[in-house]
């Protein structure tokens, strides 16, 4: 595939206009907050009753024990992954439309949750599976199919589409992603550091990300230009 020439990719920009969009638009800090609380919610809730699950084997309680152990991790796992699409609706409107009050009705978010959780599962396979193999094979494909949650919501595209359709789009851009990426943990990694430090960085970063999706497909953005100048 042949990539078109693009302009660098302004990181610090985007950061700076990433943070003015998250200024004017607080209720991504508590967007995110849900969200974390449901993935630590389910991280906890899969590892902390594994032991009474086994316990319950033994017993001979199989179907009881382990219907109990599964129902409210899918629960978690499903609100986990709606609040993520929601977070990955808002963040690219914002960034597309230059509105920092954009805002999607819930039923949006709704009618896209099945297809999205589907694809969610997919991605968490495929990266499972690379980064058993090796630590390389699971970034290299954690980075090529980075945007395919983007696409799906944005371009309306299936399952296999999007996976597809962010191959191509990152193909050529390995690393810009790949700083990008490191750029992203660094920050994160400070951010933990502050109190509450992780619900601030988390919504800048997803604003950024928008940028760079856009910034990737070749769709300039001018009002994130003039934002970031403002």
């Amino acid at each position: 595939m042949i990539q078109h020439p693009l302009p660098p990719f302004e990181h610090r920009r985007a950061l700076r206009h990433s943070w003015l969009l998250l200024t004017r638009r607080r209720g991504l800090v508590w967007l995110t907050f849900l969200y974390i609380f449901c993935l630590a919610s389910f991280w906890v809730w899969s590892i902390l009753p594994l032991d009474k699950l086994l316990l319950g084997l033994e017993q001979g309680n199989s179907w009881l024990s382990l219907l109990g152990y599964i129902l409210p991790i899918l629960l978690w796992w499903c609100l986990t992954q709606l609040l993520d699409l929601r977070l990955t609706q808002t963040t690219l409107g914002m960034i597309k439309t230059g509105d920092r009050s954009y805002r999607l009705p819930w039923k949006e978010a709704l009618r896209r949750w099945l297809p999205y959780m589907g694809l969610a599962l997919v991605l968490q396979l495929v990266f499972l599976v690379g980064g058993s193999l090796m630590l390389v094979p699971g970034a290299y494909l954690l980075l090529r199919f980075s945007f395919a949650p983007n696409l799906s919501v944005d371009q309306g595209l299936g399952l296999g589409a999007a996976l597809r359709a962010s191959w191509r789009l990152t193909e050529g851009h390995f690393y810009l992603q790949l700083a990008a990426l490191g750029l992203a943990l660094g920050l994160s990694f400070l951010a933990s550091s502050f109190v509450l430090g992780i619900y601030i960085s988390y919504p800048v970063l997803r604003l950024y990300f928008a940028q760079l999706y856009y910034y990737l497909r070749a769709e300039g953005v001018p009002h994130a230009v003039e934002g970031a100048q403002a």
